[in-house]
């Protein structure tokens, strides 16, 4: 899902030429100029990706194409409200990065479960994508290697406070993925 819109952006940025794009690109590795955003390349084919796409990139598109590029399923919608409400201004995503201390992350994380299409993955999933690293995304995978790695039994999704990664606080989340 996350390269599938990395893969967007890159479409939305060099408007479908992703050769001239790369062209372009290139040419600001020269040392005559300075490139601020260069490409991306899957090191197992070279290809180029995109960044994320902004909240203005993903506001400017309709559901339906959203979903079409990407795959997306029930979750275009909510991509698309959220990019919608973070461009009107309703949600303020700078908020979400300060005022909160290792005190108040419970506080956020609550926060942030109320936005409509976020479950406990996605949450504990931005949660350290902006710095704060005490909720496990736990997915299949994760229980996986729970699993295989240190013995767990039955652990289920709901469960996203690893016990077994609660001494490193507040550091469980990299620790787990160490």
């Amino acid at each position: 899902m996350a390269q599938a819109l990395c893969d967007l952006q890159l479409k939305l940025s060099t408007k479908g030429s992703v050769r001239k794009e790369l062209k372009r690109k290139r040419a600001s590795f020269d040392g005559k100029k300075h490139c601020s955003n260069p490409p991306v390349f899957d090191r197992n084919t070279q290809i180029p990706s995109g960044n994320f796409p902004s909240p203005k990139e993903l506001a400017s598109m309709n559901e339906k194409t959203l979903n079409q590029r990407c795959n997306l399923g029930y979750r275009a919608s909510h991509i698309l409200r959220l990019a919608q409400k973070i461009e009107s201004g309703q949600i303020k995503l700078r908020a979400f990065e300060e005022g909160y201390d290792l005190l108040s992350t419970d506080k956020l994380y609550r926060k942030l479960l109320k936005i409509k299409g976020f479950g406990p993955f996605a949450c504990a999933n931005i949660m350290m994508c902006i710095g704060f690293y005490q909720k496990i995304p736990v997915d299949t995978e994760t229980i996986i290697h729970l699993k295989e790695v240190h013995g767990m039994k039955l652990l289920n999704k709901r469960d996203t406070n690893v016990q077994i990664y609660e001494k490193y606080e507040p550091f469980q989340c990299l620790t787990c993925w160490y």
